[in-house]
């Protein structure tokens, strides 16, 4: 059974004016400039489709959502580590959120948290145990500093690895 992750709502509306805004640019320009561009142009255009579906950019979201759901103990947090990560996971684990317009304030109601800077560690709830979800992190400017702080701060009482891909991330209870 194949599942989409989620569908960004802006993407349809917003290009259709790009393409417009595109072809207008490339009317004008000489025959010889548009023969160079136009192959460019959909060159491009299929490298980002095919990264897009590439495997490797998506992590497997139902499967950590369905893990952490038949072990989570009822009282604990949930960290994402990759803020923009909270959209996909939401849509499997809090699918109400999911459709909610503020997202993470929803999912802060359900005690889900993520991280984009050392300062939101402070709007957690104070509880035994978190659990901390990594993935993608080297995209966050403040990423060292926050595990710095999560590593030095917290207990770490168990961890789980859960492959979502090729690679392996690591989940933390902590």
């Amino acid at each position: 059974i194949v599942k989409p992750i989620f569908v960004n709502r802006y993407t349809l509306l917003s290009s259709l004016p790009f393409y417009i805004v595109l072809a207008r640019s490339l009317e004008s320009l000489s025959k010889y400039k548009k023969e160079i561009l136009v192959p460019s142009i959909l060159a491009l255009f299929i490298a980002i489709l095919l990264i897009q579906q590439n495997i490797d950019t998506k992590d497997n979201w139902s499967g950590i959502s369905d893990f952490i759901k038949s072990d989570i103990q009822g009282d604990e947090n949930i960290v994402i580590l990759a803020h923009y990560e909270i959209t996909p996971f939401s849509y499997y684990f809090i699918p109400k959120c999911f459709r909610e317009i503020n997202l993470t304030s929803c999912a802060n109601k359900e005690y889900i948290y993520p991280l984009k800077s050392v300062s939101d560690l402070e709007k957690m709830r104070k509880v035994n145990n978190t659990w901390l979800i990594i993935s993608r992190i080297e995209f966050e400017p403040d990423y060292r500093e926050i595990l710095k702080l999560i590593y030095d701060d917290f207990e770490i009482k168990t961890k789980k690895r859960f492959i979502l891909n090729e690679d392996s991330r690591i989940l933390d209870t902590f």
